[in-house]
């Protein structure tokens, strides 16, 4: 990135590039405000006490190695050098450390200062980026905190599929993306070959991981049944984070973000469901209320 545009202004001086980077997602995930929206009136599915039970009962080592394997070996490295392909080379050594960390997480719900820092990776989504907004952030995350991250989003992936809407077709195990695609080309071929009349429209979450608030996470985690202890690690993961902006391989001044989730934590897609699932029930109780 030799230069960009900011506020419609050229900018190519390498450190105010870095400055101006820096200043841009700082501002992204920034809290304008506090979330207000609530949907007390709203019936949500909720899990059991079993499955809170579950959630928050002791990792042993077995599931700490999964959620370890589970992780891609030639990912980019920690802030130390070191990546997966060698915690997992060197797991007889290091497997009582690792899971200690684990250990210690689960009990204190909260990061020591600069465990959870984390690198955001500046990918084009076009040929030729002239704006900012023309790239897609992908955080870099340690190497710690992604394999609790991971630990956590493999208990939350067995009770999920329990609180989400049916209708919902991905991060949910047995379902995919293609299967939506499928069925809606299948409900728009039935209703041409009948001669009915229909709409459809396809909406777009502009920047959808970048504006979840973190107020209505924890929110929708309450009304959906999750037990305080959850939703602490939850926000011990969330309100911990730091990021560096990478420019030109050369990471800005650290920020702390308070909104959005990080493309890259494993927790990010079930979170983001969460979210997604108070619009759904607002858009069914509107459809059975049968409000314009």
């Amino acid at each position: 990135m030799h230069g960009i545009f900011v506020n419609n202004k050229w900018c190519d001086n390498k450190e105010e590039v870095k400055i101006k980077v820096r200043e841009f997602f700082e501002e992204r995930f920034s809290r304008n405000d506090t979330c207000q929206v609530r949907l007390d009136k709203v019936e949500f599915n909720s899990i059991s006490e079993a499955d809170n039970e579950m959630l928050i009962g002791d990792f042993s080592e077995e599931e700490v190695r999964a959620a370890i394997w589970g992780c891609d070996s030639s990912k980019s490295p920690d802030l130390d050098g070191f990546n997966f392909g060698f915690i997992k080379s060197c797991w007889d050594i290091l497997k009582k450390d690792v899971v200690s960390a684990v250990k210690d997480f689960a009990g204190y719900g909260s990061w020591q200062r600069g465990s959870n820092a984390s690198f955001l990776c500046l990918i084009p989504k076009l040929e030729n980026p002239q704006q900012l907004g023309e790239f897609r952030p992908i955080s870099l995350v340690g190497c710690l905190y992604k394999i609790i991250s991971k630990a956590l989003s493999l208990r939350l992936k067995m009770v999920i599929g329990k609180i989400i809407d049916a209708r919902q077709l991905t991060f949910l195990e047995g379902k995919g993306l293609l299967d939506s695609v499928l069925v809606a080309n299948e409900v728009l071929e039935e209703y041409k070959r009948k001669r009915k009349s229909c709409v459809f429209f396809k909406v777009n979450y502009e920047k959808a991981y970048e504006s979840v608030n973190w107020d209505f996470i924890f929110y929708m985690l309450r009304r959906l049944g999750f037990c305080k202890r959850w939703i602490r690690w939850i926000k011990g993961c969330l309100e911990s984070a730091s990021v560096s902006v990478l420019v030109n391989g050369s990471p800005t001044k650290e920020f702390f973000p308070r909104k959005g989730l990080r493309q890259g934590d494993p927790l990010a897609p079930f979170l983001f469901l969460i979210v997604t699932e108070g619009l759904a029930w607002v858009a069914r109780v509107a459809k059975e209320k049968k409000v314009d």
